[in-house]
């Protein structure tokens, strides 16, 4: 199974980690849940008017009260899946400025669906959330846009600030709280039409209501994909909505806008704002990236560059061993995925250890085994972080290891 696809059904890999799992439905739970309330809102809003308009027959007046009670059971069994275990609006996270989130995001998406992708920033928005799960969101929205079905697909991506109102909450059908967003507009043009203009968007509970809404959501890969998606914003604080206009495949999404140096930021992330010397640690070491997944090059080499770290980088484990063997004392550390083309990270760390048995490795992976991740661990790895991480962890963790301090537990 590739990594794009344990993506699409990240909660049932066999690889991840309980906390993983538990993330990954949550999101699933709360996305739908809210979609299921929304629905029982309309369809209680039917029957009222339908026992308006059937008053007096007793045969209807029972089916109505029937559909009443089977609501009413509905939306108590609703009322648990959203519950405390699906969270509330996440208040931690990193600091991330869009336009460097987007550029690896925009490149790997390219290479996987051919498609033209059109780029438009206002400004260097940014957001507060947790990095990962953000980031997955838009990979997999944005690459569905190029993999739509649409002969020479060209894919608008648009980000701008915006402000939301109540009334305008209210008119569009969202559920998220007024104030600053950064919105991000992906839309696909389909044959002759343009997407030009204003587009109309409303919450996802419009879209269920629409003739064509089985389509539209199909093209996005599905209720799943856009429940899933959904549970992520809501849980971060923004929203999901859907173009509301005929011919367009468009999606809207709403994130916290942050702005710099407000005293909420916690600075804590590649490329956002100043980093902290309170909050991370800093070095002048060298250090070797290795990683496959450029979307997330540009981000944490800025941050460890921010840190003070000379950054080189490698794109797999053969990449990684020649650049390491090659530059004898010039690598204080190695941090390396464990799943790579070519060669993956169990080979490339044995590779590494026979160079040089001194070497310093620091592991991270989602999609590894607990196997993998434990035999690497007892052959002289420093260190493991499972992604999804906070930046200023793995900021932390490459401190701890470079300066010789035992990890949890008490080995090195």
């Amino acid at each position: 199974m590739t990594k794009e696809e344990e993506r699409v059904f990240r909660f049932s890999a066999p690889d991840l980690s309980d906390g993983e799992r538990l993330r990954e439905l949550q999101s699933l739970v709360g996305g739908s849940s809210r979609l299921m309330t929304g629905a029982l809102t309309r369809l209680e809003s039917y029957l009222g008017f339908l026992e308006d308009e059937l008053e007096g027959n007793a045969r209807a007046e029972d089916f109505l009260r029937e559909g009443g009670q089977l609501v009413a059971r509905l939306r108590s069994l609703l009322g648990l899946l959203d519950g405390p275990a699906c969270g509330g609006v996440s208040q931690a996270g990193d600091v991330l400025r869009l336009p460097t989130l987007f550029h690896g995001l925009l490149e790997r998406c390219r290479k996987l669906s051919g498609a033209v992708y059109e780029w438009r920033c206002d400004g260097e928005p940014q957001t507060c959330g947790e990095l990962f799960s953000l980031q997955q969101v838009l990979f997999e929205m944005l690459l569905a846009a190029g993999r739509g079905g649409v002969a020479d697909a060209q894919v608008a991506v648009t980000v701008e600030e915006a402000r939301v109102d109540e009334a305008w909450l209210r008119r569009a059908g969202a559920s998220c709280a007024p104030g600053d967003y950064v919105a991000v507009d992906v839309v696909v043009r389909r044959g002759e039409s343009e997407a030009g203009g204003l587009l109309e968007f409303g919450g996802l509970m419009e879209l269920l209501s629409c003739p064509e809404s089985d389509a539209v959501a199909s093209f996005w890969g599905g209720w799943g994909a856009l429940s899933s998606w959904l549970g992520v914003l809501r849980r971060e604080g923004g929203e999901l909505l859907s173009s509301r206009q005929r011919g367009v495949m468009a999606l809207r999404v709403l994130l916290r806008r942050v702005r710099e140096g407000a005293e909420r930021v916690s600075p804590a992330a590649a490329s956002a704002v100043e980093v902290s010397e309170e909050s991370m640690p800093r070095g002048t070491e060298t250090i070797l990236l290795v990683d496959d997944e450029d979307m997330i090059w540009d981000l944490v080499i800025d941050m460890l560059m921010q840190l003070g770290y000379t950054v080189l980088l490698a794109g797999n484990g053969r990449e990684a061993v020649e650049t390491y063997c090659g530059n004898p004392g010039g690598i204080d550390l190695v941090i390396m995925d464990m799943v790579m083309p070519e060669m993956n990270g169990r080979e490339a760390f044995e590779r590494l250890k026979a160079c040089d048995p001194e070497v310093r490795v620091l592991l991270s992976s989602g999609y590894v085994s607990e196997e993998d991740a434990h035999y690497v661990m007892e052959a002289g790895a420093l260190g493991f972080l499972r992604k999804p991480y906070h930046l200023r962890e793995l900021a932390r963790e490459v401190r701890r290891i470079l300066d010789g301090e035992p990890r949890e537990g008490g080995r090195p």
